[in-house]
């Protein structure tokens, strides 16, 4: 291939690569600050999850206890 059928470089065409080269690292940041805003919302989301199953967890607790009671008085009352 000649030399002189290559474009040429000049200021024009290497700020057009810089500008594709920059692109891409935008992209990237972009990208990554796409999953960090996903991961603070499941965040969020697994908190409000866990304090559901907290709930859950201290209601069947007390389910548990009351009828663990009412077992004791039936087992005092049979025996």
């Amino acid at each position: 291939m000649s030399v002189f059928s290559k474009t040429p470089v000049n200021a024009e065409s290497l700020n057009a690569k810089t500008k594709d080269i920059l692109g891409v690292f935008s992209k990237a940041i972009n990208d990554l600050q796409g999953v960090i805003n996903s991961a603070k919302d499941q965040i969020i989301i697994k908190e409000e999850e866990i304090k559901a199953a907290e709930i859950e967890r201290h209601a069947l607790q007390n389910l548990v206890d009351k009828n663990e009671y009412v077992i004791t008085k039936l087992e005092d009352f049979v025996n």
